[in-house]
């Protein structure tokens, strides 16, 4: 390849099967591993029903970590910082197909700024990278919460456990969402919600409270008027009668990398 030119690398997410080389390192990846490869040499190997996330890397664009991306070609990626930037290529190849002209440059520079923290995590790289880091980590805590809304161990502490963060850093994220515990209390009314207008076994109110970690069933109450402008009670006919609950939106990618905005 070198011949033609072409000495990029590739930054590969395997998303379901495996791969293996029978050249280099002899590498061998299966779903959810992160590796770079290089074109700069010639390369042999075997794919089992492989799906890919694939990103060229330019050489040009990265002259100034070169030496660090050839060390860890055809090499598994792992570590805290490997972890949020597979974490940025999924939620970037969830968003492909969206993605505007106008936002492909802050979504280069942000992807440039978590690779170079990834393969030289210094200050000055984890600094710059910061942004990106942030709205990366809010994605993966929301994953988390959407997913364990029924659970009694939905706490900042469970969270960070998770996540292998700080609390420090869990409640930074979250600080413009008005703190993780609102923003649990808002996923967990609107999933009760959900709940209220489209259960066929008329649910009481109380066990769907109860479900969705609500132990006091008045602040319940409350909280549930404060948030959509009825009463629980009143769900249900609210939604027959054509009443929608304005939800909040990601926005474009963009906005999602520079601000962690979303719920």
């Amino acid at each position: 390849m070198r011949q033609f030119g072409m000495e990029h690398w590739s930054l590969n997410l395997i998303t379901e099967g495996g791969i293996s080389y029978a050249s280099g390192n002899g590498l061998k990846g299966s779903s959810g591993d992160m590796y770079l490869h290089s074109y700069a040499s010639p390369f042999s190997g075997a794919a089992q029903n492989l799906g890919l996330l694939h990103v060229m890397l330019n050489r040009d664009n990265f002259y100034d970590v070169a030496d660090a991306l050839d060390r860890m070609v055809d090499q598994t990626l792992a570590g805290p910082m490997s972890a949020i930037l597979r974490n940025f290529l999924i939620s970037l190849g969830n968003h492909a197909n969206g993605l505007g002209i106008a936002e492909i440059p802050a979504v280069n520079e942000a992807f440039a700024h978590l690779l170079k923290a990834t393969v030289r995590p210094n200050a000055d790289a984890l600094e710059a990278a910061r942004m990106p880091i942030a709205a990366t980590q809010f994605a993966m805590a929301r994953r988390i919460i959407n997913d364990n809304l029924k659970s009694p161990d939905l706490t900042p502490d469970m969270i960070c456990s998770r996540m292998g963060i700080s609390r420090r850093q869990l409640f930074y994220i979250f600080e413009q969402h008005g703190g993780v515990m609102r923003f649990i209390t808002q996923r967990r009314l609107a999933a009760c919600y959900g709940a209220l207008v489209t259960s066929t076994d008329k649910k009481r109110i109380g066990s769907v409270a109860y479900e969705y970690g609500f132990t006091n069933l008045s602040s319940f109450y409350r909280q549930f008027q404060a948030r959509f402008g009825f009463r629980p009670s009143e769900a249900r006919s609210a939604w027959l009668n054509g009443h929608t609950v304005r939800k909040t939106t990601d926005g474009s990618f963009a906005d999602w990398l520079l601000r962690a905005d979303g719920a």
